[in-house]
């Protein structure tokens, strides 16, 4: 048996949304030198997880990462005494640590007897089926069209707006829907839809952050937060979690569970009914 590591090669666009795509695998066994690692081909497939975004830049970035790799396994191989303990010690060497969209990240370790096998596992476990799975999942977007659509039955979408809300050092957000009554109901979706436990817990305290520094805003407002589950029942902890910790925003809030939307709906008719109700002539 022999002993191995293996990191992930992650593709992440936006920092700041924290979401991700796994698109390569780099496999290493530090007792015979061997530097193993296979590279996704398929970029384009990514559209679907993350819209419009540089395949071409993506796909030099990648070929820039197999040559680095191809480069340090013939290094290994002529100096075998200088090899590294880790796949993580490896990926040091070439590539230092960077804010570029393509990270490395750490898989795990193990025994195994056959390397090549267990390469075509890791990278159908974590690249083919991550990809599958990430395709199918809803964003941001995505929930708030199902927002949209029970406000739009009840003939309240025309009657919102999307609304600017600044904070304290210059941090802003704009809610996509928004209504005034007396102060401002600022509506926005926010997806848990994610594949992995952190990318759910990174999400909502960004979220956590952005409240915090959007409650010095000079306009009194409320956020409503509607909130999709994650499609795997694994992660309902996490999204728990989650839920929890955008709930410790420190800004005025209410988190709606995407269940209770039709409730959110009839809280937005009877604000938009009270304020009708003041302006009616009497």
């Amino acid at each position: 048996m022999k002993t191995y590591s293996f990191a992930l090669i992650r593709y992440i666009p936006d920092l700041v949304a924290a979401e991700f795509a796994n698109v390569g695998v780099v496999l290493y066994c530090p007792q015979s030198g061997s530097l193993l690692f296979k590279v996704s081909t398929h970029v384009s497939r990514l559209t679907d997880f993350f819209g419009h975004f540089d395949k071409r830049g993506l796909r030099a970035t990648l070929d820039g990462v197999e040559k680095g790799l191809r480069r340090l396994a013939r290094d290994l191989e002529k100096h075998p005494l200088r090899a590294p303990r880790t796949a993580e010690d490896c990926i040091a060497r070439v590539f230092p640590h960077d804010d570029s969209a393509v990270q490395f990240v750490t898989g795990g370790a193990g025994l195994t007897q056959d390397l090549d096998a267990l390469l075509a596992r890791l990278f159908t476990r974590y690249v083919e089926r991550h990809a599958d799975q990430a395709n199918a999942r809803r964003d941001d977007a995505q929930v708030l069209n199902a927002v949209r659509r029970p406000l739009s039955d009840r003939k309240l979408l025309s009657r919102m707006e999307s609304k600017e809300i600044v904070g304290d050092l210059r941090v802003t957000h704009t809610f996509p829907l928004a209504y005034k009554n007396g102060l401002w109901h600022a509506c926005d979706a926010v997806s848990f839809d994610l594949l992995e436990p952190q990318s759910i817990l990174d999400k909502a305290t960004k979220w956590l952050g952005r409240g915090t520094l959007l409650r010095a805003s000079r306009e009194p407002f409320k956020a409503h937060l509607i909130v999709a589950p994650p499609s795997a029942p694994e992660l309902k902890g996490a999204f728990d979690d989650g839920c929890a910790i955008l709930d410790r925003m420190a800004c005025p809030h209410e988190i709606v569970l995407e269940s209770q939307l039709l409730g959110f709906v009839d809280e937005m008719d009877r604000l938009m009914h009270e304020e009708h109700g003041k302006h009616a002539p009497s």
